[in-house]
């Protein structure tokens, strides 16, 4: 395509790829696009101050399409990358892309299909599909988000922004919170529910989710239950959409990170915190199915029961 004429073209699709020192895993995700039977497209590569060679890989790829565009900042975090994305695109319809995952080269042709006709100032969500070492895993949230209970569907429906297509005047308008690294997907979208509905497209597995050790979400790694409850205790506050929701479903959300944070603490042998976690999460909803789990797990951890029996039940 000539340069002159893509710069003056609207794609019908933008999709932004925030990176950060992944080039080795970068490939697959802008090859996913770039195999697309859907051409209206334009890639907004968003290096995050990487270190390693992502600039020379997307250097690469911008003289091998003019579709493609590396934009580099320093490092601010994904929610950052991604805003840097929006505000510099020209699609009628917005999509993510993570660096380490990658699209079904039906991904955009399907979308455009199921959104030509369809009122542009919404937010549109698919299936996901994981890919597991080889193995697709399905999984649904089927049900359009509205009425007087959309903030307890939202919560409930977990959507990943590699699931959405939204009209770039809403993303223009509604955007990342910089400040927010884990849910900050989840933190938005609560934002835009509150103007916007959000429409669920029936059908549409073409998102492959690649799971490996290395995912910025990692149990082993990130202490991610703790930012996890940061932000739902933002969303939750008096002032946040999210605090429209049911006051039940939001103490049960927070009792499930509560739970996360044990598992982070568990598996670091950090017997005390472990149990600390456990008890807020006890706390935070006793009436939950899953309190007599929790009980048990306290009681074992207290009488010094060795962490690999524990780990058995967990």
């Amino acid at each position: 395509m000539d340069d002159k004429i893509n710069k003056l073209h609207s794609p019908f699709f933008s999709i932004i790829i925030p990176t950060y020192n992944r080039a080795s895993l970068l490939s697959i995700a802008v090859e996913s696009v770039l195999k697309q039977s859907f051409s209206d497209w334009e890639l907004l590569v968003v290096d995050d101050g990487s270190t390693d060679e992502t600039a020379n890989l997307m250097q690469a790829y911008c003289a091998k399409d003019a579709r493609i565009q590396s934009i580099y900042q320093n490092n601010a975090e994904r929610s950052a990358a991604r805003n840097n994305g929006i505000n510099q695109s020209r699609g009628k319809f917005i999509c993510f892309l993570d660096s380490d995952d990658y699209f079904l080269e039906s991904r955009l042709q399907r979308l455009f299909e199921a959104l030509e006709d369809k009122n542009t100032l919404k937010m549109y969500y698919t299936g996901l599909l994981i890919d597991e070492e080889g193995k697709e895993i399905h999984q649904r949230a089927e049900q359009n988000i509205h009425g007087i209970g959309k903030y307890d569907e939202l919560l409930n429906a977990t959507i990943h922004s590699q699931q959405v297509c939204v009209s770039r005047e809403i993303l223009l308008k509604h955007q990342f919170n910089k400040n927010i690294r884990i849910s900050e997907d989840l933190e938005l979208w609560l934002r835009i529910n509150e103007e916007f509905e959000i429409e669920f497209i029936k059908d549409q597995f073409t998102i492959a989710v690649k799971e490996h050790g290395d995912r910025s979400i990692n149990l082993f790694k990130n202490n991610v239950g703790l930012e996890q409850l940061q932000t739902l205790q933002f969303c939750f506050s008096k002032n946040h959409p999210g605090s429209k929701s049911n006051k039940t479903l939001q103490s049960k959300i927070i009792s499930n990170s509560y739970l996360t944070i044990f598992k982070y603490w568990f598996y670091q042998g950090k017997r005390g915190k472990s149990i600390q976690a456990l008890l807020k999460s006890i706390f935070v909803q006793y009436k939950n199915e899953q309190t007599k789990y929790k009980l048990n797990l306290v009681i074992r951890l207290c009488f010094f029961q060795s962490f690999e029996k524990v780990k058995a039940l967990i």
